[in-house]
């Protein structure tokens, strides 16, 4: 299909995909969010957001429960991860959790981005 394609773009797809497909993808996935996309996320899009970026296998067989409170922003999520998904709920303590979370967002935002560590902050 893709020696036989007329228009550039999708020979170049059809090829690229081939490739891919023998050898594996041989660059890295570059990070498009950047600290101010992050920051402009409503925390439940960054919920979200992590979401898309955990790593199935590894969260595979386990179970976490976190209470998270922003104190800048006065809410409260009750976020696990479960089945290899994370979910949360908005206004919602879980008297059982695992661990609990005070802070800011801009904190959040710093750790979850890997520019500090909760220590730290």
């Amino acid at each position: 299909m893709g020696y036989q394609s007329e228009s550039r773009p999708w020979r170049n797809f059809y090829l690229t995909g081939a490739r891919e497909l023998r050898e594996g993808v041989t660059h890295p996935t570059p990070n498009t969010a950047s600290p101010n996309t992050i920051k402009a996320m409503p925390i439940e899009m960054f919920f979200d957001y992590l979401g898309e970026r955990l790593n199935g296998d590894r969260a595979s067989g386990k179970k976490i429960n976190i209470n998270i409170e922003l104190t800048d922003t006065n809410q409260k999520y009750a976020v696990g991860v479960q089945n290899a998904a994370i979910h949360y709920s908005k206004d919602k303590s879980l008297p059982d959790a695992d661990v609990s979370i005070v802070t800011t967002r801009e904190a959040l935002n710093d750790v979850m981005q890997g520019v500090s560590t909760m220590e730290n902050r």
